[in-house]
C-alpha cells in the first residue's frame, strides 16, 4: 500500500474529537456517567491513572452493527478545559470505517447524553473535531520508526524490537513531536505490518507518548 493511501485510511478512522468545557473535567465526567446510568441505555467502565488521565467507557445498548462499540471520555490532567473523546470497537463493520462512520458512532453514543446534560446544567457543549496537524514526522522520528519497522520480527516482537520502539518514543518526546495513533498505524502498515499488529503497536506507542508528557 502506498504511503498516502495508508495514512489516509487510518487518519479517516481516528479523527481527533473533543468537548470543550468550562467546569472541572472530573465533574463533567461524573455528571455524564450519572446521566448515562439514569437512562438505562449504557454500561459504564471507569479507569484511572493518578499521574496522567481518567477514562470512562460508555458502552451503548445499540451498537450500530459494530462489535463491542464504546465511547471514551478522557480527562488528561494537563488539559483542564477539554475532554478528549475516542470511539473504539473490537471489530468495525466495515472493517476499516470511514471518517463518516467513525463520527456517526461518536454522535450515536454521546449526542443524546450531551443534549440532556445541556438542558439540565444550562450549557451549550458539543462534540467537535479538533483541527488536525500536518501528518508528517520530523526526520529523526521517521528514521527511528523506520529502523524499528525494518529490524522488527513482524510476527512476535522481541526485547530488542520493543527497545527500538521505545527509542522512537524517546525521539518524539525529545523533539516535541506528538504523532497521532493513526499516523503511526498508517506508517507501520506501509512498512509491512499487518493492520491488526500495526494498530496494537500504534496504540502502545500512543499511550507511551501520553505518559512521557507527565514525566
Amino acid at each position: 500500500m502506498d504511503e498516502p493511501k495508508a495514512i489516509r485510511k487510518i487518519t479517516e478512522l481516528l479523527p481527533p474529537i473533543a468537548i470543550n468545557i468550562d467546569i472541572p473535567p472530573n465533574v463533567f465526567q461524573e455528571r455524564m456517567a450519572e446521566l448515562a446510568g439514569e437512562s438505562g441505555n449504557y454500561e459504564l467502565q471507569t479507569f484511572s491513572d493518578s499521574m496522567c488521565m481518567d477514562i470512562i467507557n460508555f458502552i451503548p445498548r445499540e451498537n450500530l452493527g459494530h462489535d463491542d462499540l464504546h465511547g471514551q471520555l478522557i480527562y488528561e490532567h494537563k488539559k483542564e478545559n477539554q475532554i478528549r473523546v475516542e470511539i473504539r470497537a473490537r471489530a468495525w463493520n466495515p472493517e476499516y470505517p470511514t471518517r463518516v462512520i467513525y463520527l456517526e458512532a461518536s454522535h450515536h453514543i454521546f449526542d443524546g447524553l450531551i443534549k440532556t446534560y445541556n438542558s439540565k446544567y444550562k450549557k451549550r457543549y458539543h462534540i467537535r473535531v479538533v483541527k488536525e496537524k500536518s501528518p508528517n514526522l520530523p526526520p529523526k522520528a521517521t528514521k527511528a520508526l523506520k529502523n524499528f519497522a525494518l529490524l522488527a520480527n513482524k510476527n512476535i516482537l522481541h526485547k530488542l524490537d520493543w527497545e527500538r520502539l521505545y527509542q522512537f518514543v524517546r525521539v518524539c518526546h525529545a523533539t516535541r513531536t506528538n504523532p497521532s495513533k493513526g499516523l503511526i498505524w498508517g506508517m507501520l502498515s506501509k512498512e509491512g505490518f499487518d493492520d491488526k499488529k500495526a494498530e496494537y503497536i500504534a496504540d502502545v506507542a500512543s499511550h507511551l507518548l501520553d505518559f512521557m508528557k507527565y514525566k
